[in-house]
This record gives C-alpha cells, structure tokens and sequence, in this order.
C-alpha cells in the first residue's frame, strides 16, 4: 500500500498515468533485486543475475529502503535473509514479477516482435548443443548467427561487438554492462593412441613423461592452452610439449596417428567420435584439471532470453553431455558439475535426479 501511495503521488505530480511514471520502473527494478537476493541469498549473485555491479544493486536497495522508510534486508546474517518487511513486499509482488514476462511474451507473439541474435558456441560444444539450443530459442528471434570458435577468439568478437552472447570456459572475464552465469563443470582426461607403451600400467605423471611419446597440446593462443601450460606452471609438471595445435580436431588426428599423447576435455572427443576406435581414454594422475564453461552476454540481450538460454545449457548439458561423458569415461561421474535450477546452485550431476 505504501508503495502503491507513493507510485501515485509522484506520478500525479508530473502529470501522467502511474503505471508510465518513471517511480514505476523503480519498482519493478527494486522489487526484482529483492526476489532475487531472496533466491540466491546472496548480494553478489543477485546482482550477476540482474547484469549490474554488486555496488549498483546494494545502491537501489537502500534507495528502495528509504523511500518505505523501512529495512528489508537483514545484512548481519549469512547467509542474507529478508527481514519480515522484505518478505512481505516480496510476497505482495510477486503475482506482478510473475506475470510480467508471461505479458512480454504475449505482445511479442501478438506484434510480430521478434529479436536478431548473434551467438557463439565453443567449438568443442557445438555438436551436442547447437541444434537444441536453437530449437529452445526459435520462437524468441527473427534471425540468429550462429559463430564457433576457441573461447578466446569468441571473446574477441564479442569485444568487437561482432556478438551479443556467447559460451566461455574463461573464468576471468569481467566486464561493465555484462552478465556472465556458470552452467557446466567439465573434467579432463587422458587420451592416449591404441599403441601406447604403458597400457597396463598405473600412470603417473613421471612415466608419462617418460614414456617415449611426445605430449601434444593446444596453443598458448587458445583458452585450453593457456588453461593446460597454467595448470603444468602451479603444479610443477615438467611435461613438454613437442607439437602445438590450435583445436581439438588436429589435436585428435596426431594421437589417432599414433604421434604423441594429449589431455583433453570430453566434450572436445566427442566432437570428434570418429577418432574413439583408435585412441583410449584414461583417467588423469592426480593432481587433476577441470574447466568450468559460462554463459556471457551483454546487458543489452533481454534479461529473459538470457535466462531461456542458460537454462536450456543447463539441461542440455546434463541430458546429452554429462550423459555421453559418462558412457566413454564412467569414472568422471563425480567430477562432472552442472545447476540445480530451483537454486542456481553449482552441484556435483552425481545428485541430479533423472
């Protein structure tokens, strides 16, 4: 009520209808940080999710705050909870949360409104996603470009403004005006070509290095091969690598060949199962090295396409990825992790449940 009391007297003060009034956007934006610092009970990632700086989202709070002249977060707990004020307002808008995108969607189907889209898919990825991820989305947009590439030359067009969102397996992008949402941790394994001399044997990395076979990697230009010569430096591994490759097709055909042995994600054999009857996988020599894969866009995507899509990675992900990974390397099932979509939680996809 006080909200609504508040909405109209600014509204008629600038002489036009409450639900044109600039308060109301205020609202609507200050209500959503609400909901979604009640789901993720978190600051950091509430703001994640709504594509603004954790600085920006605690700024609209506390003006929302002030304006009901009331505390509806408690901030001296962790995790963060709403206060009895916060739950209610919560309670009392959400009704209106819900039905918003249900009222876009409508307009859009009823206007013709569509949206042209530019997307970039992990080159490792695109076998298993693309098509399903296109099929999810089709209804949403006019037009779509569909662009694959390593994660760093997809970061680069994005940059160009040559693409609007985008799959990354680089942790450390972070820039103004951008959202970027975890959906898929994948491990590495060994692959190794049918005539490798330690076939029997428990591999460590010593003999690894040892074993006759030179190691084939990916370039130092590429994500995976900067993520591979990051992970050799931290822990001390003193493997070389003879023969640098720029993607996992040519990674694959030199083992497949017999010329050397490689670590490479999943993903990366499966986009190649031609090569499966000539190679063997095997578990890595502890330590380990895993990758996690997000999905990055521009504020400018709507926050609803945005959502659409992340939840289809998600599913697509645990439904065809994680599923192949486990019928060519069954001992990566606890290594796998995924999002349980009721939270938006990181979890093992040992735990999700058919």
């Amino acid at each position: 009520k006080n909200i609504h009391n508040k909405h109209n007297n600014f509204a008629s003060e600038k002489n036009m209808p409450a639900s044109q009034s600039p308060r109301s956007f205020f609202v609507s934006e200050a209500v959503e940080l609400l909901f979604q610092i009640h789901r993720t009970q978190s600051f950091t990632e509430a703001a994640q999710n709504l594509g603004v700086s954790q600085s920006v989202a605690s700024r609209k709070l506390v003006a929302f705050e002030n304006a009901l002249k009331t505390t509806l977060v408690d901030r001296s707990t962790r995790p963060v909870n709403l206060t009895a004020d916060g739950k209610e307002v919560l309670e009392t808008c959400r009704p209106f949360l819900n039905s918003v995108p249900e009222l876009i969607e409508s307009l859009r189907t009823k206007n013709h409104l569509r949206i042209d889209l530019r997307i970039g898919v992990l080159d490792s990825f695109t076998r298993v996603i693309t098509s399903s991820l296109i099929s999810t989305i089709n209804k949403q947009i006019t037009h779509c470009t569909i662009l694959s590439g390593t994660s760093d030359h997809l970061y680069s067009r994005f940059l160009k403004d040559e693409i609007d969102i985008f799959i990354s397996s680089d942790p450390s992008i972070e820039l103004k005006d951008m959202r970027k949402k975890f959906f898929y941790g994948e491990p590495s394994l060994l692959v190794l070509p049918n005539s490798f001399p330690l076939e029997n044997q428990s591999l460590t990395w010593s003999n690894l290095r040892l074993c006759g076979l030179p190691y084939i990697g990916l370039s130092k230009a590429t994500g995976g091969g900067k993520l591979f010569q990051n992970f050799l430096v931290s822990h001390d591994i003193p493997i070389l690598q003879k023969y640098n490759v720029d993607n996992n097709s040519v990674l694959l055909e030199l083992v497949d060949a017999g010329l050397g042995w490689t670590i490479s994600r999943p993903s990366g054999v499966l986009q190649h199962v031609k090569y499966l009857p000539n190679i063997q996988l095997r578990a890595m020599p502890a330590p380990t090295l895993s990758r996690e894969v997000f999905l990055v866009s521009r504020n400018s995507v709507p926050f609803s396409l945005f959502q659409t899509i992340f939840e289809a990675l998600t599913r697509i992900t645990q439904k065809k990825l994680a599923k192949e990974t486990i019928e060519i390397a069954p001992w990566l099932e606890e290594e796998i992790f995924t999002v349980d979509l009721d939270n938006e939680k990181k979890i093992s996809f040992s735990s999700v449940s058919d």
